[in-house]
Parts: C-alpha cells; structure tokens; sequence
C-alpha cells in the first residue's frame, strides 16, 4: 500500500524541479558572459573593443563597469587615490553620493546615460 504522504512529496518534488528551472532561467539571463554575441578573443576572453549585445538585443560594452574597484585597476589608478578623485568629480559635477557612474576603458564617465567627463582629468 502507497504511503499517505506520497502524492505530496511528488507535488514538493515537482515545484521544486519548476523552481530550479526558474533559477537557470533568471541566472542565464543575469549573466550575459555566456552570450556568444559578445565580442571574444579565441581564447573565450572578452575584447576590450567593440560593442557586444545582450540577449534581449540591447547593445552592450563589455569595456565598461560601475564598479569602482574594477574601474579603478582598469584605469590603472591605486584605490585609495580613485576613491578621493570619485569624490571630489561627485562633488564638482552635483551628483549624489550614491549616484551610479559608469566607468570606460578610456577614462570616459558616464551617469544615467549621459557623458560628463573624462576620470583622468581627476588624476592628482
């Protein structure tokens, strides 16, 4: 005879199956280094040129972060000097303290998708 409890571990089995789909889903769609249209070199490393695409077809730089610790060893700067020149352009250009820049390989600043200026300009 069946034990009682059976069609609800089946039921438990299956949501969770449907759950971890779900996370493979969302964690595929969260990390875009998986996409094969961003641009590569041979060795499945990302270029610093050139613009890759996301899945939902939205042009991305893979030469970019918001980061500030990697923003600060891409721009070849120690972190402590980049933390101050972070404060004093957040200061100069009137963007709040917890205003998210985006870092370029080429110094470049973006905040909410507008240019403001170069970070080395910022270098002491």
């Amino acid at each position: 005879m069946p034990a009682l409890h059976e069609p609800l571990r089946l039921r438990h089995k299956l949501a969770s199956l449907a759950l971890d789909a779900t996370l493979l889903n969302l964690h595929s769609a969260l990390y875009l280094k998986f996409n094969p249209a961003q641009p590569r070199d041979d060795h499945g490393r990302w270029t610093s040129g050139g613009i890759g695409v996301a899945p939902d077809g939205t042009p991305i730089d893979p030469a970019a972060t918001t980061n500030p610790n990697f923003a600060a060893r891409m721009l070849e700067y120690d972190r402590t000097t980049f933390g101050a020149m972070i404060h004093a352009f957040k200061s100069f250009h009137g963007i709040p303290p917890n205003g998210v820049l985006v870092w370029h390989q080429d110094g470049s600043v973006y905040y909410m998708d507008e240019y403001i200026d170069n970070m080395h300009h910022w270098a002491p």
